[in-house]
């Protein structure tokens, strides 16, 4: 879904790893992960809605590379509801934001949590 939307595929591509960015990747790029996920439940079990929590990291060889990918999954992410593939989300909201510089690998990182509300 994430890159089906233009603004995000003009500057990703199709450089979205799950977990690990790969080495030799080209630049700009992004990693996800599922962080973590609540399950909303009722007397009679679970209630329909899960609320998974989604890290997606974006990198870049400079800072302004790695910022305006995320700021362009930001807008895509970040207040949206309606169909997403085979599930309908809620609402998608922000639940943390940071930037980092790596000097192991020397990229700059700039990560968001996702927290998407999806009936099931």
């Amino acid at each position: 879904w994430l890159l089906a939307q233009l603004p995000v595929a003009a500057i990703l591509g199709d450089r979205l790893y799950p977990l690990v960015l790969p080495q030799s990747g080209q630049l700009p790029a992004a990693t996800y992960q599922r962080a973590g996920a609540d399950i909303e439940y009722d007397l009679d079990g679970p209630a329909g809605l899960e609320r998974p929590l989604v890290q997606i990291d974006c990198w870049g060889s400079s800072f302004a590379d790695a910022r305006g990918l995320a700021g362009a999954i930001r807008d895509a992410l970040h207040g949206y509801a309606g169909p997403m593939g085979d599930v309908t989300v809620q609402r998608i909201i922000i639940e943390r934001e940071a930037d980092e510089y790596e000097a192991e690998t020397q990229l700059y990182r700039c990560g968001a949590d996702y927290r998407i509300s999806v009936s099931t």
